[in-house]
């Protein structure tokens, strides 16, 4: 026995205790002790005792006496003799209970009286490990368990606390689990089954908003529409629309807490199944499907809607889509109203990542006092002005186009020509409307900007829109202006001149290089019908005939197609608001640069000139085969065309007479013709 105690650490002088009347006594003699420790501090151990000595030997050594001695008056109560002077005395004994004679344990119904009972209890209850390995395993083996069910309790969610959980089953009951109470189980509502709720009584939500969503959806999800007869910051109640049926549902916050409680719930409806339900409009659509048309904008109305109405079995209009897409889109990208307050830490920002851009805001006095309203902003990133001004020609394709959003307004543009004969975007404007003051707005900060001082240098081609010309003819009043042809012709046919052939004289008198040529054209065009002839009248040749554009541009462009490409680039960015707008131009235009780039240096380093100049160099080549050059001296050349025309070339002055070398800085065959004779490469001779 010492050596066990020992074993424990235990050492020095033992005492033991046995129980009686509600307290501890001392027992002088010992049997059997198991102990182990349970912590140590310094040189203190605190240590667990177990004691075995039999019940039978306490009561010998305590009370004086053999209790399970049977006397001649208990054998007599055994055999049922004299019971009621037995039961006389037991009364006496019991009114006397407090006396220190009274034996604490009864010889009769004692703790060794065992049954088969007795022996399950004691099975149930005892530790074969501590029985069989002894008392130090037992403690191994409590200690390892303990530390795995510590290291999976950590493994149990690694993430954040406040992530909702993956089922309702990870939902602590706030009142125990099912063992304990049964049906009165309290559970806390998932966020992820809002889309398919399932409402129970005493369920718990985060707030009086998420709750009406769920209860909104479930009766979506039944079929049975449902209306809110009370609800404040508090409370809110619901019951079904139809007349006589039972179902209603009544939630309310816990007071101190932000969590909402249904405290009573019938779910029994006696009314039948609608497909006509006022809770699906358009703003539940447009909040239930937002992710649908954030990942696909321009779903196809009739699809969605058909589709929405087949999920939730009910009946919904074309208006009420277009005003779902609307609010879902609304979700996405903000209001405008709120896109517009927030230009001013926009424009900061792109200031920041781009310094040297030109980003200017117009406001005007709005209607409340001291409030400004938005009129107008323009955007040039300093890249591209510096892009423009090396590689680009002296040629600037300007045009406006409407924007799609609630608050309307145009969009203006202006456009370069590249080396490459692709465009180039150097700036863009939203403004309220194409009128004179808003182009001569754009036009003076673009001019600013490309630090434009001879601008009879410099071409800007337009379609005409409203109030543009006055405004060029204000801020570039020696620049040559040239007019889209196809717009041209468009007018024409307006005015009552169609047909294929004043249409093809049109365009033969458009691609005419020289007067003389374009007065022929004219002349033909008069002998098809005069009328369409003296149309042209008020319309200056220099705006729509090669005959007569200038050479400083080295472009012999008809057509407006560098803004219409870049118009069709842009379409989607149109129908969002401002900021979203803008950032999907910023975009293009940085990936578009890139990519040229990219491609220049991958593909292009091998070549002199840019890939579609090549091209339009070879063409004219194949054409000067048919050429017959004649020398007049070193620079001087005549050259003779199959048809019978004579044209002058001057390898000096890089000229020749049907100025398509001119207009276009790129040798034309009469040209190429006269360089093979004085043996010179014609790549040589194309402008830089």
């Amino acid at each position: 026995m010492d050596r066990l105690t020992e074993d424990a650490g235990v050492f020095g002088h033992k005492v033991y205790y046995g129980w009686e009347n509600n307290s501890f006594k001392r027992i002088d003699n010992s049997r059997k002790l198991h102990g182990y420790i349970l912590k140590t501090a310094g040189s203190i151990r605190e240590v667990i005792l177990y004691l075995e000595i039999s019940f039978h030997e306490i009561l010998v050594q305590q009370l004086g006496n053999d209790a399970y001695k049977v006397d001649k008056n208990e054998e007599g109560l055994a055999s049922g003799k004299d019971g009621k002077h037995d039961h006389e005395e037991r009364g006496n004994d019991n009114s006397d209970s407090d006396s220190a004679n009274e034996s604490f344990f009864s010889p009769v119904d004692s703790d060794y009286n065992q049954s088969e009972e007795d022996d399950a209890d004691f099975n149930d209850n005892i530790d074969t490990n501590a029985e069989w390995f002894g008392v130090s395993y037992y403690k191994e083996l409590k200690t390892n368990l303990a530390k795995q069910g510590q290291v999976e309790a950590n493994l149990v969610q690694s993430e954040d606390n406040d992530v909702a959980p993956d089922s309702e089953s990870d939902f602590e009951s706030l009142h125990g689990s099912d063992d304990e109470n049964g049906s009165n189980r309290c559970v806390v509502f998932n966020p992820k089954d809002m889309d398919n709720p399932k409402l129970k009584l005493k369920m718990f939500f985060s707030t009086i908003k998420e709750c009406k969503l769920a209860i909104t959806n479930y009766s979506v999800r039944q079929g049975r529409p449902c209306k809110f007869v009370k609800q404040d910051l508090v409370r809110l109640r619901a019951k079904c629309r139809s007349e006589g049926c039972n179902w209603h549902i009544y939630a309310r916050k816990f007071d101190g807490e932000g969590s909402v409680q249904i405290r009573t719930f019938e779910d029994t409806h006696k009314c039948g199944f609608t497909y006509q339900n006022p809770l699906v409009n358009s703003g539940w659509v447009g909040r239930k499907y937002c992710e649908e048309f954030r990942s696909n904008p321009k779903v196809d109305v009739e699809h969605f809607r058909k589709t929405m109405m087949k999920e939730n079995k009910c009946s919904f209009t074309k208006k009420q889509t277009y005003r779902a897409r609307k609010k879902a889109l609304d979700i996405i990208h903000g209001s405008e109203s709120d896109q517009y307050s927030k230009l001013g830490p926009y424009m900061h920002e792109i200031q920041k990542s781009n310094p040297g851009s030109s980003i200017i805001l117009k406001t005007v006095d709005g209607t409340s006092k001291g409030q400004q309203r938005f009129q107008r902003l323009y955007m040039c990133f300093h890249g591209v002005k510096q892009g423009f001004l090396v590689g680009c020609r002296t040629l600037i394709g300007v045009d406006g186009t409407f924007l799609k959003g609630i608050a309307g307004g145009v969009l203006l543009i202006a456009v370069g020509l590249d080396g490459n004969n692709g465009i180039f975007p150097i700036a863009y404007a939203v403004v309220e409307g194409e009128n004179k003051e808003s182009w001569t707005w754009f036009f003076k900060l673009l001019k600013e900007d490309l630090k434009i001082e001879r601008d009879y240098e410099w071409t800007i081609m337009s379609d005409k829109q409203k109030g543009l010309v006055q405004a060029c003819i204000h801020v570039f009043p020696n620049a040559a202006h040239k007019f889209c042809v196809k717009h041209l012709h468009s007018n024409f046919s307006t005015a009552g001149f169609k047909g294929e052939a004043l249409r093809r004289a049109l365009w033969a008198a458009a691609k005419a290089t020289t007067p003389a040529e374009f007065v022929r054209k004219m002349e033909e065009m008069a002998a098809i019908d005069l009328d369409a002839a003296k149309w042209f009248d008020d319309k200056p040749p220099s705006q729509w005939s090669r005959a007569y554009f200038s050479t400083h541009s080295k472009c012999d462009m008809l057509l407006n197609n560098i803004c219409e490409c870049f118009n069709g680039k842009i379409l989607d960015a149109r129908e969002k608001p401002i900021i979203e707008m803008m950032e999907l131009l910023r975009l293009y235009m940085m990936q578009r640069m890139q990519q040229n780039r990219d491609i220049a240096r991958q593909k292009w380093k091998e070549y002199m000139y840019c890939p579609r100049i090549i091209e339009r160099v070879q063409k004219r080549m194949d054409k000067a085969t048919q050429c017959f050059p004649f020398k007049s001296n070193d620079d001087l050349y005549e050259v003779s065309c199959p048809y019978g025309d004579h044209y002058a070339v001057n390898i000096k002055e890089q000229t020749c007479s049907c100025r398509r070398w001119e207009l276009t800085g790129i040798p034309c065959p009469h040209a190429i013709a006269a360089l093979w004779l004085a043996q010179k490469d014609p790549m040589l001779y194309v402008s830089s």
